[in-house]
């Protein structure tokens, strides 16, 4: 029985692994747009371009709101991915199948956190509040 539940959980990182890597995709597409926005904006700015100016803001100001959602969704999946390694530990140090050897593989030893080039202050406060749970 415990053996299902490892290879039950093992099925779960993997799942949440791949929604985790899919976020940070998405934010590395949406930092990009941010930066081309910003720099639109700019050449506005100094062009005196009031009208586009006030365009771009809205866009830039849609698009930082999607990004700070892929981050969260990203920190939440983070979280679940901690927790599910932790039981995967549990159930295997409590499994009476002791003799089975736990691939690290399977503990998401490789995959990597997600890290914002351009922080400002509010990613740093969010960063600071969730920095325990979104490490690996």
């Amino acid at each position: 029985m415990s053996s299902e539940k490892i290879c039950h959980l093992k099925d779960r990182l993997v799942e949440l692994e791949r929604f985790y890597h899919g976020a940070c995709v998405q934010l590395s597409v949406l930092n990009v747009a941010m930066d081309e926005l910003s720099h639109k904006y700019e050449r506005a700015d100094r062009g005196g371009d009031r009208t586009f100016r006030y365009i771009l803001r809205m866009r830039m100001a849609m698009t930082e709101g999607v990004r700070n959602m892929f981050y969260e969704y990203a920190t939440q999946k983070a979280f679940q991915i901690s927790k599910v390694r932790q039981n995967i530990l549990v159930e295997h140090a409590f499994s009476e199948e002791s003799g089975d050897e736990l691939d690290d593989n399977f503990l998401g030893y490789g995959v990597t956190r997600y890290v914002d080039d351009d922080e400002d202050e509010e990613d740093s406060e969010l960063d600071e509040t969730t920095e325990g749970q979104i490490t690996m």
